[in-house]
């Protein structure tokens, strides 16, 4: 985005900023798998909403499309969406729910438990915030003022 505005500005102005840049971003958060493996995107309708109520954020999880193998049979956590949001919101125990796939202990429903778990405690702090800040809505529209 940076690039294109830049691009842009020099068009109408001349010169003005350099771009011999590339974008530094990690390949493995540049695309956040929905739901159903494709891009996270509410237009796919394969979101998670951080600030739902728990009913409904651990319904969407447990929604997370994954395959149909028995509890006990050894699963490959690399092919596993479930997994792969495990790491990419960070979860600590990641590297454990991995080797418990490996050896069947746990199968997918375990590991969905888990990342709602995990995700619930995550976002609970930003839940707490907006819901302060939704009971004060006149301090909302004084910061957005100035």
């Amino acid at each position: 985005m940076a690039r294109d505005i830049g691009e842009k500005f020099n068009h109408a102005y001349g010169p003005v900023f350099p771009l011999n840049f590339e974008a530094l971003i990690n390949e493995s958060v540049m695309t956040i798998p929905g739901l159903d493996g494709a891009k996270m995107s509410k237009s796919y309708g394969n979101t998670i909403e951080i600030f739902a109520d728990e009913q409904t954020m651990k319904k969407k999880i447990m929604s997370i499309q994954t395959g149909s193998e028995p509890l006990g049979t050894s699963l490959d956590p690399e092919k596993c969406l479930v997994i792969q949001l495990h790491k990419i919101f960070g979860n600590p125990g990641v590297v454990t729910l991995e080797e418990n796939y490996r050896t069947g202990i746990i199968g997918y429903g375990h590991a969905k438990q888990a990342l709602f778990d995990y995700m619930w405690e995550y976002f609970k702090p930003a839940r707490e915030k907006r819901a302060e800040l939704k009971k004060n809505p006149k301090y909302v529209a004084d910061i957005l003022q100035k």
